[in-house]
């Protein structure tokens, strides 16, 4: 049964068949009349049409009484997402699997009309994400052309930005940083006047004989070890990166750290940052202190940029329990997952298994995508 958990939601499903470009077309409008597909609904879900209200409509109500969730989650529909929108003030906002697809390009129909009606609505909009690979820049560029609103810089909180403050404000680096990263976090980086070293490809040989490792040169003066995506990590980065955290008073700093691969395709697996991360962390033997989400610190870059927030007048909207609505606990705010991401349909199963008191990733609602709450604006 938990495997129709989807069809909760009979409005508007924006949802994206990842790397094809193509969009799923919503489900119609659940009515006793309505075609075969409905009726294969109310099959898996051994409900009689007689179960039905007599407009047809299946509301959340009725949802939770023929499969209760996790106390305290709500599924949202027409009957209360003004309710629930009356309640916050600031709405932040993950981007992949929530703005786009998780493939960070397929578009979903309606995110734009979304953004407009919560604006409208005087709700303060802030986008918050795990992705290191961009600086806050490209993402205002990337929400005009890709999804089609304008966000102002100070609005937008992406990792590079996250890891460039704690390393500045917090860390108090003063030396140089060796980057693991992107060109969007050495950026990021450089903006706050930290000098980065071991961006792009290592110019040095691979080698795993001893003397070619002991002639690699070892800059002076780095302060920090910051990991980040990288395409171009490889064997000589881990052992600089290893080396340099021989010194105690290294700082060690990764941008995120839960999400580790991505299913590409049928037999293709893609390594995230949390894979490598990890790799430096088992190598070096350390600990890192980690920016993203669900870590706090992301959260009070938000509050030193933007002190007027309260977080009880504040909801998380993510496609994921373990960063988002984990996030969103440790925060003291509120969550929506939505299931146009990491957890979909299939991996709805897992929330509905989570024990009563698993503590952040209990969400306080749950809605098909961030598009359905334009419908009932």
């Amino acid at each position: 049964m938990a495997n129709s958990m989807m069809k909760h939601f009979p409005k508007l499903l924006c949802r994206s068949m990842r790397g094809t470009g193509r969009m799923v077309a919503p489900p119609p409008s659940l009515t006793p009349n309505s075609s075969k597909s409905y009726k294969r609904v109310l099959s898996a879900l051994g409900t009689p049409l007689r179960s039905l209200s007599t407009s047809g409509k299946l509301s959340s109500a009725f949802f939770e009484s023929q499969h209760p969730l996790v106390p305290g989650t709500t599924f949202m529909d027409d009957t209360n997402v003004y309710q629930m929108l009356n309640k916050y003030e600031t709405i932040l906002l993950d981007c992949d699997g929530v703005l786009w697809g998780t493939d960070h390009f397929t578009h979903l129909s309606g995110v734009a009309k979304t953004i407009e009606k919560l604006r409208s609505l005087n709700k303060q909009l802030l986008f918050v994400t795990n992705n290191s690979l961009h600086a806050r820049e490209a993402y205002v560029e990337k929400f005009h052309s890709q999804a089609g609103f304008h966000a102002d810089i100070e609005d937008i909180f992406c990792t590079a930005y996250a890891a460039a403050v704690y390393m500045k404000d917090i860390a108090k680096v003063q030396g140089k940083c060796y980057m693991i990263g992107s060109k969007g976090m050495q950026d990021e980086l450089n903006k706050l006047d930290i000098e980065t070293i071991g961006f792009g490809p290592d110019s040095d040989a691979v080698s795993e004989d001893i003397d070619s490792l002991l002639n690699q040169a070892l800059e002076d003066n780095v302060d920090a070890v910051a990991v980040g995506y990288d395409v171009n990590f490889n064997y000589n980065k881990l052992f600089k990166a290893t080396s340099y955290l021989t010194d105690p008073k290294c700082h060690f700093i990764a941008t995120n750290d839960l999400e580790t691969r991505e299913m590409i395709g049928k037999r293709h697996c893609q390594p995230l940052t949390g894979a490598l991360v990890k790799a430096v962390a088992a190598a070096s033997v350390r600990k890192p202190e980690v920016v993203g989400k669900p870590h706090y610190h992301l959260m009070e870059t938000i509050l030193d940029t933007h002190p007027t927030v309260d977080p009880k007048k504040t909801l998380m909207i993510g496609d994921s329990l373990r960063t988002d609505v984990a996030f969103a606990h440790r925060a003291g705010i509120s969550s929506a997952l939505v299931l146009s991401g990491e957890t979909n349909e299939d991996r709805l199963d897992k929330l509905l298994a989570l024990p009563k008191n698993s503590i952040g990733q209990t969400p306080d609602y749950v809605l098909p995508s961030v598009c359905f709450l334009a419908e009932f604006i």
